[in-house]
C-alpha cells in the first residue's frame, strides 16, 4: 500500500534532510507534505522554513527516537507501539499532535491510556521534564 516505505530515510533521491538532536533523517518534500499539513506550509507555504533553498531542517524541542518513529509513519502508515518506551511515546503523542495526524493521535492515547498506571505516569513526568 505504502510504496514510499523503500524510500524511509534512504539518502537516495532525497531533496531534505531534517535533523533531530545531531541526528540526521533523509525525507523527500513532496511525501511530507502529501502526508501532513504541518509539513505542507512549513516546505511549501508560508512558514519560514519554506521561503529558503535550505535542504536541512532542524526539529527541536523532541527526541530523536520519537521523531524516526513519526517518520516511519509517514512513509509506512505503520508503527509498532508494543516495542516503545512510554516516555518515547509521550514524546510522539506530542508530535503527532503537532503535525496534525488526528488518527494516529487518537490511537496512541488509547494506547496510552491503556498501558499508564498512576504509579509509572508520575515516573514519566519527572523523568520528561529533565
Amino acid at each position: 500500500m505504502y510504496l514510499q516505505g523503500n524510500l524511509f530515510n534512504q539518502s537516495d533521491y532525497s531533496d531534505i534532510e531534517l535533523l533531530v538532536e545531531s541526528e540526521h533523517f533523509y525525507a523527500h518534500r513532496i511525501i511530507l507534505a502529501a502526508r501532513s499539513e504541518y509539513f505542507r506550509a512549513l516546505l511549501y507555504g508560508g512558514l519560514r522554513e519554506s521561503q529558503c533553498d535550505n535542504h536541512i531542517i532542524e526539529i527541536k524541542e523532541c527526541q530523536s527516537a520519537a521523531f524516526k518513529i513519526l517518520l516511519q509513519y509517514i512513509y509506512t502508515g505503520r508503527i509498532n507501539l508494543l516495542k516503545e518506551k512510554e516516555d518515547i511515546l509521550l514524546d510522539l503523542l506530542g508530535l503527532v499532535h503537532q503535525y496534525g495526524f488526528q488518527q494516529l493521535e487518537t490511537s496512541l492515547s488509547i494506547y496510552l491510556k491503556s498501558i499508564l498506571s498512576l504509579k509509572n505516569l508520575d515516573l514519566l513526568i519527572i523523568m520528561h521534564r529533565k
